[in-house]
């Protein structure tokens, strides 16, 4: 009796979570089927969700991820990037075993880097990132045939992998674009009892693509910032806006079990304009503000 108690418990915990999952997500999905592999549209950025989930238009570490047109831009005058695994407890006033971790690692080379020409206004950039994404759900218990014994355990769970191409191009105005494909795998749920167990677990791909444009207005008055490094510029001003469009998760249905009740990905476009503002002194930097707007369409 205490072994079935355990696995009902948690069972419907595990449905209670996904339930108010797809629940947290229903802006993002059509009326007619819910999506699967909901965590892709989950954001595991401190420094995105700090400015209240906007990612498009970040150039940072992550850009792989959530927008591959960053990618480019971000290895401009950089050779490579690690992003450290980041650890979320998810719901954590529910459960302590759903967690979200991703981690990922970029490579590039540019124009300005290899021909060591810091006082040039033109700059290309080519770079590759791989990206790390998953989604622990719960972890359950099983029993044998007769329902007394507990005789092993299955984590119910969302992993993606992310290899992203970004193109970075730089003439007073910053232009990315990047391409990103997905490898997705899904495990929620085991079918059958005892020795009639099978893991539900499918795996598919989806496509993301990208563009931004930033427009550095204080270029235009003063030459590149790499120049400017080595010889200092004195007081400066410097505004950046910036605009970005991706579109993630394209592709095929998920089928879990029967082909005519397969799940959409959850297919979404973000756009997103930002403007930056910052005080420097010989380029260094004393003082910056930023500010995002970003939209989300299914």
């Amino acid at each position: 009796m205490k072994n079935r108690n355990v696995l009902s418990i948690r069972s419907i915990t595990c449905f209670a979570l996904l339930t108010l999952f797809a629940v947290t997500t229903h802006s993002y999905v059509s009326d007619i089927s819910a999506p699967a592999v909901t965590s892709l549209l989950s954001v595991n950025s401190p420094r995105a969700n700090g400015m209240g989930g906007c990612v498009v238009n970040l150039v940072d570490e992550q850009s792989g991820y959530y927008s591959p047109g960053a990618i480019g831009l971000f290895h401009l005058d950089r050779i490579a990037s690690f992003s450290a695994p980041n650890n979320t407890k998810w719901l954590p006033e529910l459960t302590q075993d759903m967690r979200f971790r991703t981690w990922s690692i970029s490579l590039g080379g540019s124009y300005r880097l290899i021909a060591n020409s810091p006082d040039s206004r033109f700059n290309a950039s080519v770079a590759l990132s791989f990206s790390r994404m998953k989604m622990e759900w719960l972890r359950f218990q099983y029993t044998d045939d007769a329902r007394h014994d507990v005789i092993g355990t299955y984590e119910s769970y969302d992993a993606v992998k992310t290899y992203t191409l970004g193109v970075g191009v730089e003439y007073y105005l910053r232009l990315g674009f990047g391409y990103s494909i997905k490898k997705i795998e899904s495990q929620l749920a085991r079918t059958g009892a005892g020795s009639e167990i099978n893991v539900a677990r499918i795996k598919g791909d989806a496509h993301d693509y990208g563009v931004i444009i930033e427009l550095p207005i204080h270029s235009f008055f003063h030459g590149p910032t790499n120049a400017d490094q080595a010889t200092g510029c004195g007081w400066q001003f410097e505004i950046t806006p910036s605009f970005a469009y991706v579109k993630s998760n394209i592709g095929d249905d998920i089928i879990y079990y029967d082909p005519a009740q397969a799940d959409p990905l959850p297919k979404i476009s973000r756009s997103g304009s930002a403007i930056a503002a910052a005080l420097t002194h010989n380029n260094k930097p004393l003082l910056s503000v930023s500010h995002a707007w970003e939209n989300e369409e299914s």
